[in-house]
């Protein structure tokens, strides 16, 4: 599977990437106690992450998980939900319906959290598919306009 751009009836390359996403959460060293590690990204252009790419291992049995964040607005984006504040599996490699606009140069953070302490570690990755404003039929100032879209 090629990580080139796909192209346009035109054409033309569509800017479209899946960013990788992924860290190796060591284990606590009490029962009791948790760690944390943060992946952050900068987005290469302007445009929209259309989904979210979450692979977590059979074994985590749901004692780490992770929240995705867009950092330049402060807004965690997942969890969708504003009572849980990371969201943890186990054995889940699917995609998920995420869906916010970005500009060029803005951060996004995915901070994993890890609370089990029989383990090593954990290895967690989530990839963000980020398609540029290019491939969409509006602008991003368009999409800033829409009620609940925070540009």
């Amino acid at each position: 599977m090629s990580n080139a751009p796909s192209p346009t009836a035109a054409g033309t390359p569509v800017p479209s990437v899946a960013l990788r996403f992924a860290e190796d959460v060591p284990s606590p060293e009490t029962a009791d106690d948790f760690n944390t590690e943060t992946v952050s990204r900068k987005m290469p252009f302007d445009g929209v992450v259309q989904q979210i790419y979450i692979d977590i291992p059979a074994g985590v049995k749901s004692l780490a998980g992770f929240q995705l964040k867009d950092a330049e607005r402060g807004i965690k984006q997942f969890p969708f939900d504003d009572e849980s504040e990371y969201a943890s599996y186990d054995d889940v490699s699917q995609f998920w319906p995420v869906s916010f606009p970005l500009r060029e140069g803005d951060q996004v953070e995915v901070e994993y959290i890890n609370y089990n302490s029989n383990v090593d570690s954990h290895f967690l990755k989530v990839w963000l598919i980020f398609v540029g404003v290019d491939a969409m039929p509006y602008t991003l100032d368009e999409l800033g306009d829409r009620n609940g879209v925070q540009l």
